[in-house]
């Protein structure tokens, strides 16, 4: 029985398994009071009045530490430290606290509406299995590729002026990513979005601090000889306000589009930095006028194709990652022929690693 025989040999090698499914992160709840947190203190107060805003069995977030709580006493917090595959950490006074509710039962709903599923980083192991089939044939699911996502105030001249936002957008939580000002490519503002595969877009989830300011969103594709307007069509855009809603931004695949680099592009000179030598799919996002309040939760790829891998009721497939590398899968996309159905996702990571 070879397939017996293939999982089996996977699990042998692999440390910690995860569902996939998407943890839903509020906005910051509460905040710690006080004092700061140690790394072996187990239990914690919270700002006057705030303890009523949790519930025993509720995980909380505080920087990159996960907590399970235990025990509530009036303000202060009895929890287990480091779970969901994160450690211990200390936190400072007035750190944020996130209330997570982890939503993996019985895997995610498709309908005929596309779902994305992310990824947790560091997962080595995917598996994929359809369930629960009501009134539908097959579900289709695509692997999506990781994007490296670079936003400049200076057109990628000074590192100082430069962040890679590509694990914040590709993190598969709902924390919300300040991008601030955005200019025009007259005042060198750009984000540099790109891909080991040719990709049809990018959803993009938008923050709380919606975006108001009119300003037209314009996608250029890279090549050799510079940028090239794509025929985008922006989901994002509410009142003529770009970046102001949760939507997608799509367009047509060039024949012309090809893998390269920005160095080769003539975007930047600064050769020591890993993205500048990569060769990818490239593609440049400017806008008409500054936005002053962008703020950003996720972007991912949408497939390139709609020809999508098809499974039926009960059938898993199982594939391997190649985690930290910019050829990795960073999401799920899915959905149901017609009527609806589940996907499980599971994921696992190597011996001696753990979830990020």
């Amino acid at each position: 029985m070879p397939h017996k025989t293939y999982s089996e040999t996977i699990a042998a090698g692999l440390r910690e398994w995860r569902t996939a499914t998407q943890a839903t992160i509020a906005d910051s709840t509460a905040t710690v009071d006080v004092a700061a947190i140690a790394v072996g203190d187990t239990t914690f107060a919270v700002q006057t009045g705030e303890g009523a805003l949790f519930a025993v069995g509720d995980y909380i977030q505080l920087d990159d530490e996960i907590m399970h709580i235990s025990g509530i006493s009036t303000d202060t917090l009895t929890v287990q430290r480091g779970v969901k595959g994160t450690d211990p950490a200390t936190h400072a006074d007035d750190t944020p606290i996130f209330d997570i509710t982890y939503t993996s039962g019985g895997g995610t709903a498709l309908t005929t509406t596309l779902s994305i599923i992310g990824i947790p980083l560091r997962s080595d192991y995917i598996s994929i299995t359809a369930r629960n089939f009501v009134g539908c044939a097959v579900a289709r699911v695509a692997l999506n590729p990781w994007l490296t996502i670079i936003h400049t105030t200076d057109s990628l001249v000074d590192t100082g002026n430069i962040t890679d936002i590509s694990e914040q957008m590709q993190n598969n939580d709902t924390i919300d990513y300040k991008l601030g000002t955005l200019d025009t490519a007259a005042n060198d503002g750009f984000v540099y979005v790109g891909s080991p595969l040719p990709f049809i877009g990018v959803k993009v989830d938008i923050g709380p601090d919606v975006q108001a300011t009119t300003s037209v969103l314009t996608v250029k594709y890279g090549t050799d000889g510079g940028w090239i307007d794509l025929v985008d069509a922006d989901g994002t855009e509410s009142g003529g306000a770009t970046l102001a809603v949760d939507g997608d931004v799509t367009w047509a695949i060039p024949t012309t589009w090809k893998k390269t680099t920005l160095l080769d592009i003539g975007d930047t000179t600064l050769s020591g930095e890993d993205w500048s030598r990569e060769s990818l799919y490239w593609t440049r996002w400017e806008v008409s006028a500054q936005i002053d309040s962008t703020d950003l939760k996720q972007m991912r790829a949408l497939t390139r194709s709609p020809d999508y891998a098809e499974l039926i009721e009960g059938q898993s497939f199982e594939v391997m990652n190649p985690t930290d590398t910019v050829e990795r899968i960073a999401c799920i996309e899915a959905l149901t022929d017609a009527g609806t159905c589940n996907l499980i996702v599971n994921v696992a990571t190597r011996r001696n690693r753990s979830f990020d």
